[in-house]
């Protein structure tokens, strides 16, 4: 008959598991070390300035942080983040988005590299966010049209995002218009109206423009300042 009660049954003893070859462990040490240096976290991006030279030097004092954004507005907006973009650039790419009436000439006339320049079109969509966020990962210098529909809270993930990956982001509003509340710039510089130079009476070719620019912002760049300068045509 069938015993239904419960039987013990006795445990083998498993044998110790034989120590690794001393070759082994050194392997895995090392494994282990370059696994932990790629995990480690980045030095953070507040830690890292991009230098700024030239006539752009006096506006941003050692240089600008990674994972900044600037918000530009007023009368010449646009050709001073053409020549902030190009100052930040150098040796790197930048994407412009938006800024349809951006003429080519432009961009090369303010000092940007055009065989490291892009122009991205992103319409008025659903996408646009989306786009944004794509580029700041990849891209050093990012000048963004400040007419796109981005919500605040699309604007903080961005930021977020910008100060991870150690980027600028420049918000431009073309046409003299204010950069909407929902930009908030760690560094915020408002152009006023300056005078061309180069044209004579009836002839000649605008060479460059002189324009008074107000700075302020957060951390480094809370302390006020004013600045005139004479930028390119």
């Amino acid at each position: 008959m069938f015993d239904t009660g419960t039987m013990a049954l006795p445990l083998r003893s498993q044998p110790p598991p034989a120590p690794a070859p001393p070759g082994d462990v050194a392997d895995r040490r090392a494994l282990a070390r370059a696994l932990g240096e790629r995990i480690r976290p980045l030095v953070p991006a507040v830690e890292r300035r991009l230098e700024v030279g030239g006539p752009l030097a006096p506006l941003v004092d050692g240089g600008l942080a990674r994972g900044s954004t600037v918000t530009i507005e007023g009368i010449g907006a646009t050709s001073m983040a053409l020549a902030l973009a190009a100052a930040l650039s150098s040796g790197r790419w930048c994407v412009v988005v938006g800024l349809r009436e951006l003429a080519p000439v432009g961009v090369l006339e303010s000092g940007i590299d055009p065989a490291r320049c892009a122009f991205v079109e992103v319409g008025d969509g659903d996408r646009v966010v989306e786009v944004i966020a794509a580029l700041v990962v990849a891209i050093d210098v990012v000048v963004v049209d400040a007419r796109l529909p981005v919500r605040p809270a699309e604007v903080r993930r961005l930021g977020a995002r910008v100060r991870e990956r150690g980027g600028v982001v420049v918000v431009v509003h073309p046409d003299g218009g204010h950069v909407g509340a929902s930009w908030t710039g760690d560094v915020v510089m408002t152009v006023r109206a300056g005078a061309w130079s180069g044209p004579g009476r009836g002839d000649g070719h605008l060479r460059s423009r002189s324009m008074v620019v107000d700075v302020t912002g957060r951390g480094r760049a809370a302390r006020s300042r004013r600045r005139e300068l004479s930028l390119p045509g």
